[in-house]
Formats: C-alpha cells, sequence, structure tokens
C-alpha cells in the first residue's frame, strides 16, 4: 500500500514540471473581453476603408475582434430605429390597431424613406415595425413611438435612459427615426452595446433577420411588399453573402452609409458595425455601397483568420497549492472549461497562463469544487480568458484525518482540448517509464532476492 501511495505522490508532484502551465510574467493591463473591452484581439492592425469607425465582435466568446474609432461620436442616423423598434417590442402588444395621425406624418420631413402611410389608416403595431424594420420607414417609426409611450418625445426619453442603463456613456437620442439632428449622435461601440442587448429579445432577433414581408391591405392602401434595404441578405445582390443573418443599413446622405449586422458561420458568430463608409458615386448617383463592402471585409477576417478553440479544460489539473493547517496539499485544477477566439496560424508560445491563489480559501478543511484561486489566460498580452481553480479533492484538518476525494491526477484531455495539453500524459508515461516502473521492478526483484536468500537458510 504504502508503495502505491509513494507512486501517486510522485505523479502528483510532477504536475508542477509540466512545461505548459507557464506563467504570465506581468499582469496584462487590459482585456478584449465584451463591447466595453480596452484592447482588442487585433491590437496592432491598421485600419484602410473609408468609414469613420468600424468594430468587429465575436459573441460566443465575448471577444472583441477589431475596432477603429469604436468611441468617436458620429450621427448614427438610422440606426436610431432599432433601439425604437427594441423598446416597442419590449413594451408594445404587436396585435394592438394603431390609426396614423396626421400631426404625426407632418413630423416627417419631406424626401425621408416612409412607408407611405396615410392618416386615418389603421395597422396593426407589428405590422409597422416590419416597416421600420425590413424598408427603414421613418414615418413608421414615428408613429410606433407615439402609440408606445404616448408622444415621440416620450419616446426618445425612453431610449436615452435605455442607453444609460446599458453603459452608453457617448449617446444621446433627440428622435425616434435617426433623421438629422446635430445634438443627436452615438459611436460604433454604444451602438453595438445597443444592439448586442436588443438580440436577446427573440421578437428583435426574428425582426432583425426578416427579409421581405408582405403587410395585408389596410383601410387606406392595398397591400404593401416590402423588401430589405440590406443588400446582404438579398440572394440577387452582388453584395450577398450567405454568412450574413441579419442587420440594418442606414445612410446620413447618398454618400454617408453605414451598416450593423450580424453573420454565423461554424462556431462563430459576429457582430459587425460600419459607421459612415464612403460610397462611390457617379454625379449624385451610388455606383458602390462600401458600407456593404467593409463589412464583408471585416467579417472575413474574421472567419478566415481565426476559429474559436478550447484553451483549458476541467480535465487538466494546473498545480498544487499548499494548504494551511492540513493533512496534505491541494491539485487544482479549471472549474469550468474555457474556449477562446485565436488566430489559426497562433503558436504555443503566444499563450501564458497566470493564477491568483485565494489564500483566503487556501485553509483546512476543503471540500472538492471549492474555489481556491483563479486561472487567467493571455494570447501575448491581452487578456482572453478566466476561470475559477477549483480542489480536485477534500483536505482535511491535519491530524483530524487522511485525505478523502479522488486524487486524479492523470485524468486525460478531451478530443476538443488545445494541443498545448498533449504533452501532459505523454510526461506521465515518460515519469513512469523512466522513473516509477524502474522502482516498482526494483522492489519486485529485490523482494526476490530477499525469499530466496532466506529459503537457502532454510535448506541449511
Amino acid at each position: 500500500m504504502k508503495k502505491y501511495c509513494a507512486i501517486l505522490l510522485i505523479l502528483v508532484c510532477s504536475i508542477n514540471l509540466f512545461p505548459v502551465m507557464a506563467y504570465a510574467d506581468q499582469e496584462a493591463t487590459g482585456g478584449c473581453w465584451g463591447l466595453f473591452a480596452d484592447q482588442t484581439l487585433m491590437k496592432d492592425t491598421l485600419y484602410d476603408g473609408s468609414a469613420k469607425a468600424v468594430m468587429l465582435f465575436e459573441r460566443n466568446t465575448n471577444t472583441l475582434v477589431y475596432a477603429y474609432n469604436p468611441d468617436m461620436k458620429i450621427n448614427p442616423t438610422g440606426l436610431v430605429k432599432l433601439l425604437t423598434a427594441l423598446i416597442a417590442f419590449e413594451e408594445g402588444n404587436l396585435k394592438d390597431i394603431v390609426t396614423v395621425k396626421r400631426s404625426t406624418l407632418n413630423s416627417i420631413s419631406a424626401g425621408a424613406v416612409s412607408a407611405g402611410l396615410k392618416s386615418g389608416e389603421e395597422m396593426m403595431l407589428e405590422d409597422l415595425l416590419y416597416c421600420v424594420m425590413v424598408s427603414s420607414a421613418n414615418d413608421a417609426a414615428a408613429v410606433v413611438a407615439e402609440h408606445v409611450a404616448g408622444s415621440q418625445a416620450a419616446f426618445v426619453e425612453k431610449m436615452n435612459a435605455r442607453a444609460a442603463t446599458l453603459g452608453c456613456v457617448n449617446t444621446n437620442f433627440t428622435n425616434v427615426h435617426g433623421l438629422q439632428d446635430e445634438r443627436q449622435y452615438s459611436t460604433a461601440r454604444d451602438m453595438a452595446v445597443i444592439v448586442a442587448d436588443a438580440l436577446k429579445n427573440e421578437k428583435f432577433a426574428y425582426y432583425f433577420g426578416v427579409t421581405e414581408h408582405t403587410v395585408a391591405a389596410t383601410n387606406s392602401t392595398s397591400a404593401r411588399h416590402l423588401t430589405t434595404t440590406n443588400y446582404m441578405m438579398n440572394p440577387d445582390s452582388v453584395y450577398y453573402d450567405s454568412r450574413v443573418t441579419g442587420g440594418k443599413p442606414a445612410a446620413a446622405t447618398s454618400s454617408d452609409r453605414s451598416i450593423i449586422c450580424t453573420a454565423k458561420l461554424d462556431s462563430s458568430e459576429y457582430l459587425c458595425v460600419v459607421i459612415s463608409a464612403k460610397a462611390k458615386m457617379s454625379g449624385n448617383a451610388v455606383t458602390r455601397y462600401t458600407n456593404f463592402d467593409e463589412a464583408k471585409k471585416l467579417l472575413d477576417m474574421g472567419f478566415e483568420e481565426f476559429a474559436v478553440q478550447q484553451v483549458v479544460g476541467t480535465q487538466q489539473p494546473f498545480g498544487i497549492y499548499a494548504v494551511s493547517g492540513g493533512e496534505n496539499h491541494v491539485v487544482v485544477a479549471p472549474g469550468n472549461d474555457v474556449y477562446a477566439l485565436l488566430p489559426l496560424s497562433f503558436s504555443v508560445e503566444q499563450l501564458q497562463f497566470h493564477d491568483i491563489r485565494d489564500e483566503s480559501m487556501l485553509h483546512a478543511p476543503i471540500e472538492t469544487g471549492v474555489a481556491v484561486g483563479s486561472l487567467r489566460i493571455y494570447f501575448e498580452s491581452v487578456l482572453i480568458g478566466e476561470v475559477e481553480l477549483i480542489a480536485c479533492h477534500d483536505v482535511a484538518l491535519l491530524g483530524t484525518g487522511i485525505l478523502s476525494g479522488d486524487l486524479n491526477t492523470s485524468r486525460s484531455i478531451g478530443i476538443g482540448g488545445i494541443l498545448i495539453f498533449v504533452g501532459v500524459p505523454v510526461l506521465f508515461m515518460v515519469f513512469m517509464t523512466i522513473v516509477v516502473l524502474p522502482f516498482v521492478k526494483h522492489r519486485r526483484v529485490r523482494r526476490g532476492h530477499n525469499k530466496t536468500a532466506t529459503n537457502q537458510r532454510g535448506e541449511r
């Protein structure tokens, strides 16, 4: 029994020899987690497009991949309608019959994109929202706002309150549709935050991906067939991109174009923001909508250069911590699998692991599964993941008991584990072959020799 305990202790101690468990020499200044991250995964890439601001965000790993002027205050134009729709989905009844008022239509400037609503026309709220989300109708946005809040001014107050709640400190809304107003501004980051929150709403998420809809005939007009203005979702368009799952374009002028869209391929899902890209013009006619081109370029970069990969698994012990007043030390391992967005061509040397021990928890007794620290994972100098380190087994008070639980330090890595952990089981095998097995064999040979000598003495 003592032999096997010795072997187990040797194996446990060998965890600290694992070369893959490197430590970050210094604390990174920040991470690329979340839309408010102060770093991006592609922190050294220069932007060469025409837009005033862009962002690329991977939703599954919560990674800010790329950003250019994310906090520049810019006219959000028709992107404002996205928040208008969200509040209407949350507070309105989609089956309400809404009557269009002449005063509401008069508040919309001549020449603005509209659904052609008429005074006295009756339409369900859900159809008005199709007009807002699919065809970007300004008159429909105004009608929706007045129906939900009583007035457009009251609705704007709701919009600003919601933006503030989401942490959008560089945003100020003055109308519900996005028509020109110098007092109205937002940023690529704030609009991304608003849309990311809105996508949690199932109704909004559905409408965000609709490409066409027919509004039934009303008391004033025949049926209206709506077609998306997001050409990236139109199979007949030269801008079509099958990866795009939803989106809303907007325009400040004929040449000033924006878009917010979502796209999905394999295990990656992106939220892409392009604000105020300069369209190519021939006189007053647009010859190329560069907002779509630049969104595609960003998505290509995300899908073709990066992939979601597992960097830490619960099956991988990390190390051993001393336990104050304990019968023994404690083996720790990640409490959850950690996935991160990484370049397809990254090297192991670019990853670093830095553990932070919670000394207040490293006192006996300790139960299996209790968090005793945390592990931070870095790609170069950028924080890409963090997970709790938990006890793999119980630790009893000194003199009151023995180790309970399972010291399973030789657990294997799952198939999804990153290749940096391949050396772990190999190290165990080498250690067993070079150190442990010869030790056991020597003990057996020595025991055989002792037994032979005893028998020879007996024969004498």
